[in-house]
C-alpha cells in the first residue's frame, strides 16, 4: 500500500470544507458516532475536499466517512510529522505545520492573546488551524459548548471568524455567528 501523499501546497481544485471537532466522540452514543461518519460520506459525495486536523474523536469519524467514499477527498493537517499516522490511508493528502507560512503563524497569534504562554506544541496545533482555513468555503464544527471558549475547537472557530469564514455547528445544522464574548475567551 502506498503512503498518504504529503503536499507542499494545499489542493485548491475542489471546494474546501474544513471540519474541526472535539475529541470526546468515542465516549458519545453510537448514534452520534454514526452521524459523524455519515457527514463525512455526504460531504465527499457532494464533491468537497474535507480538511481536518487528523485528531482522534469526531475528526477521525468524519475522516472515516470520507475515506469510505474517496480517500483523495481528505486533506489532513498535522501539527507535527507523524501525528496519528494510523488514521491516514492511501490517497489522503497531508500537510504539516513545517509548511506553514509566516502569515499562518501571525493569524494564529492574532486570534490568541495567550500565545506567548503556549508551548510550541500548542502553538503548532493552532497554526495548523490557520493553515486549514485557506480557501475554505465553510467550516463545520463540533464545539465543546461546556468548556470555556468552546475548548480547542473554539480556537479554530475564532481563527475562521478572523479570516471571514462562515462557521456552522455540524450536528445542529446552524450557523455560528461571531460572538464578541467568545472571541475574548481562549483555551490553554
Amino acid at each position: 500500500m502506498d503512503k498518504p501523499k504529503y503536499l507542499v501546497k494545499p489542493d485548491m481544485s475542489k471546494p474546501r470544507l474544513v471540519f474541526v471537532g472535539k475529541r470526546l466522540a468515542f465516549s458519545s452514543p453510537s448514534l452520534l458516532r454514526d452521524r459523524l461518519v455519515a457527514l463525512g460520506e455526504h460531504w465527499a459525495q457532494q464533491g468537497y475536499l474535507v480538511v481536518t486536523g487528523n485528531s482522534p474523536g469526531s475528526e477521525e469519524l468524519v475522516a472515516r466517512g470520507v475515506n469510505r467514499v474517496n480517500p483523495a477527498c481528505l486533506e489532513a493537517y498535522l501539527p507535527w510529522d507523524h501525528y496519528h499516522p494510523d488514521k491516514l490511508v492511501e490517497g489522503n493528502r497531508v500537510m504539516t505545520v513545517r509548511r506553514a507560512t509566516l502569515q499562518d503563524r501571525k493569524t494564529a497569534q492574532a486570534c490568541l492573546s495567550s500565545w506567548s504562554i503556549f508551548s510550541k506544541a500548542v502553538r503548532d496545533s493552532r497554526v495548523r488551524f490557520a493553515q486549514m482555513m485557506h480557501g475554505a468555503a465553510m467550516v463545520q464544527a463540533v464545539p465543546s459548548y461546556n468548556k470555556p471558549g468552546w475548548g480547542v475547537v473554539g480556537d479554530a472557530i475564532r481563527i475562521a471568524w478572523h479570516m471571514g469564514i462562515t462557521v456552522f455547528d455540524a450536528l445542529e445544522d446552524r450557523r455560528l455567528d461571531p460572538d464578541p464574548k467568545l472571541i475574548q475567551v481562549e483555551t490553554h
